[in-house]
């Protein structure tokens, strides 16, 4: 296990394409409100971790939307930047972004709770 990851809940790997809104960007306000496609590649009830050509330092509040192709649900979730690493692809810099998700109640919480129980059943045995 890697002694950076501090989550409490599973991580459940997935290759999702996700919509990312900057809602704010300490230190670079011209990004705020910029939107991203991204590739989502792992998710937990706590958080998520995407890929994206875009810098996002940490403490960056995001709002995620998943709409995945597999079960057709689309959940918009409210998160915060923890941390950002640079990795090279070929020739192409990108970066991996580390989001928690900020507490969500009722609904909105089950319903993030079906997605991860359906991304859970359709892993490999």
């Amino acid at each position: 296990m890697d002694p950076r990851d501090r989550r409490r809940e599973p991580r459940i790997p997935v290759k999702d394409r996700i919509s990312v809104t900057l809602v704010s960007a300490p230190g670079i306000p011209h990004i705020e409100q910029h939107v991203m496609h991204c590739t989502m590649h792992d998710v937990s009830m706590d958080g998520l971790n995407f890929q994206t050509y875009t810098h996002m330092p940490v403490g960056t509040t995001v709002d995620v939307i998943v709409k995945t192709e597999d079960t057709g649900t689309e959940i918009r979730r409210r998160g915060e930047v923890v941390w950002e690493r640079s990795s090279q692809e070929d020739i192409v810099l990108s970066q991996r972004i580390g989001v928690r998700l900020l507490r969500a109640a009722g609904q909105l919480e089950d319903a993030w709770r079906r997605l991860l129980d359906t991304k859970m059943a359709l892993q490999p045995a």
